[in-house]
């Protein structure tokens, strides 16, 4: 479902009455000589910032990029599939199942310095 499309329709009292958890999917690509590349939210306080956090359990799935962290700091779940390819995404939905588990370590890199990433 387009987010985009769930919040022009309803409040936002009736999110967490409506839905269990969600899911955020960010495929930002960059090129070859750029490290990290910031999400670029279409305005300050947009609506596709997750502001539900608080609401629903969130996972955020980047796709690309592992720095991601420091552009969605509210999110308590943060995963990187390391490619936008289907076998990646599927791979990251099935250990997001449970289906497998979660293998290999996290780089500090990814709380990007900044204390709020780590609350």
């Amino acid at each position: 479902m387009n987010f985009m499309s769930v919040i022009s329709e309803e409040a936002t009292g009736d999110y967490a009455d409506k839905y269990d958890a969600a899911f955020v999917f960010a495929n930002v690509k960059g090129f070859a000589q750029e490290a990290a590349i910031r999400i670029r939210w279409s305005t300050p306080m947009a609506a596709e910032i997750p502001w539900y956090v608080t609401e629903v359990p969130t996972v955020f799935v980047s796709l690309n990029q592992p720095n991601h962290l420091i552009d969605v700091p509210m999110v308590k779940t943060a995963i990187h599939a390391h490619a936008g390819t289907p076998e990646a995404i599927r791979a990251t939905i099935g250990k997001i199942q449970g289906k497998s588990e979660f293998q290999g370590t996290f780089n500090e890199n990814v709380f990007c310095d900044s204390f709020d990433t780590r609350l």
